[in-house]
């Protein structure tokens, strides 16, 4: 992934700004935003992710919060706020961060035994 790309949607520790994003593109993010906490790159706390509201979209409907809901959800990534479909905007907390790397650890754990 374009490391452009990667710096403008994460510019700031505590936001990260999809809004302007295809979800495919999105997703990659998100995944290299994950990758960055889980190697240490990153410092785990609480994340606001931008999503938008889908006011551009034909149809005005999100497609982003929905597939990354989904994106989270099939590779057993941290829990987010329920915020995610309606406000254009959800958290990654850091106490979801950190249980979430709690059980990526244990698995990896598990997985090398």
């Amino acid at each position: 992934m374009s490391q452009g790309l990667y710096r403008k949607a994460w510019n700031k520790s505590e936001l990260i700004d999809l809004h302007d994003l295809p979800a495919s593109v999105a997703r990659a993010v998100l995944r290299a935003v994950l990758n960055d906490l889980k190697t240490g790159k990153r410092l785990v706390a609480d994340i606001k992710v931008v999503t938008g509201r889908g006011k551009r979209r034909p149809g005005g409907k999100p497609a982003v919060p929905k597939d990354i809901g989904a994106f989270l959800q099939k590779c057993h990534g941290p829990k987010i706020t329920a915020e995610a479909f309606f406000s254009g905007h959800f958290y990654l907390t850091k106490v979801a961060l950190e249980e979430w790397l709690g059980r990526a650890s244990t698995e990896a754990q598990h997985h090398n035994a």
